[in-house]
């Protein structure tokens, strides 16, 4: 989006209490990008409730990034995630939308360590999904490591 002062944001995990909606390009509604709270350590249960109610009922919900911390790593959090849009993907066969991992904050990892880090998110991923993602790498830091790749991803998702 290219701007720095668009939503309040923290330090502190937790901080996205609501779903925030960001209408983007030209054409009014052409193109929503949606910021769901959390679902980490700080996530709280009507969070979750507020997210799963979105993902039931927006029809034209097209592609889920599922963000993950590269400086952490696939978490249990992750996991539970991957785990519970993976099976809603499965039940509703025929689904219009998908969901792409993406790794964020990749300039917090050690360069000869992102190889392993990346391998170690498919490996788990495909664990759960029983197949490879293209998983993204992505940092805000400095001109935006993988954003392009991320915007490019958003817009093949729109059809």
């Amino acid at each position: 989006m290219g701007r720095t002062n668009l939503v309040i944001t923290s330090s502190k995990p937790g901080r996205t209490q609501a779903l925030n909606f960001f209408r983007v390009g030209p054409n009014v509604h052409e193109l929503t990008l949606v910021d769901a709270p959390g679902y980490g350590q700080r996530g709280r249960p009507e969070w979750g409730k507020v997210f799963e109610h979105y993902l039931e009922t927006r029809k034209s919900l097209r592609r889920i990034f599922l963000l993950i911390n590269a400086k952490h790593g696939f978490s249990e959090f992750d996991e539970m995630m991957l785990q519970d849009i993976d099976r809603r993907f499965k039940q509703a066969a025929g689904l219009s939308s998908s969901y792409q991992l993406v790794l964020t904050k990749i300039d917090e990892v050690k360069p000869q360590e992102i190889p392993q880090v990346r391998s170690k998110v498919e490996h788990e991923a495909r664990k759960i999904t029983g197949f490879g993602s293209d998983i993204l790498l992505t940092s805000t830091k400095g001109n935006g490591f993988g954003v392009n790749n991320l915007r490019h991803a958003i817009i093949e998702a729109c059809g």
